[in-house]
């Protein structure tokens, strides 16, 4: 049977969860239900917090009997989106993600499975460095200068191989699209 308030509240979690650093302002904690491959449900329950300065994003995912899946703890610079500590693990793999902010930059801590080591190395930090899941925030963040014709670089840390790759954003005019005006944007 359909039960309207719980699709309605289930699909707001959602939202948020997808959108948590925006709403920021608005949720602290959230819960979402998560669906994958053959519509195999998970949750994600999840904590924003931010002192003005950092922003911390916990998650941790469970499978459909209610075990921890993934665990996420995240802390972020607020402004600019760079990482200072990352930590997701795969509690039935053993697969382990790392990223510390150092003095020499940022070092990565990576682990396939439980039988395998964790290997880890030093990326230098190079201008703005990003993990992957802040890069639409952060390109979004930017989009008025990018539309003005400004090129944004950043670093994408990539910590299962260990190093990072350099990006840059840009305008690359403007398309019409069904009699809309729409910039298009290069990422290289």
């Amino acid at each position: 049977m359909f039960k309207p308030r719980e699709f309605s509240l289930n699909v707001i979690n959602l939202i948020v969860f997808i959108f948590s650093i925006s709403v920021v302002a608005v949720a602290e904690m959230y819960t979402a239900d998560v669906y994958v491959d053959n519509f195999v449900k998970y949750t994600c329950r999840g904590n924003f917090t931010e002192d003005g300065q950092f922003a911390t994003k916990t998650n941790t995912f469970y499978t459909q009997d209610g075990k921890t899946l993934i665990t996420e703890d995240v802390t972020f610079q607020l402004k600019t989106f760079q990482p200072v500590d990352i930590s997701i693990t795969n509690r039935q793999t053993g697969r382990l993600e790392k990223v510390t902010r150092t003095k020499e930059g940022y070092r990565l801590q990576y682990r396939e499975n439980n039988q395998s080591e964790i290997k880890e190395k030093t990326v230098r930090q190079d201008g703005i460095v990003l993990h992957g899941s802040y890069v639409p925030i952060f390109i979004a963040e930017n989009m008025d200068k990018i539309r003005n014709g400004a090129i944004i670089r950043f670093q994408l840390l990539v910590v299962d191989r260990l190093t990072s790759y350099e990006f840059q954003v840009y305008r690359h005019g403007l398309k019409n699209l069904n009699g809309q005006q729409y910039i298009e944007v290069s990422l290289e």
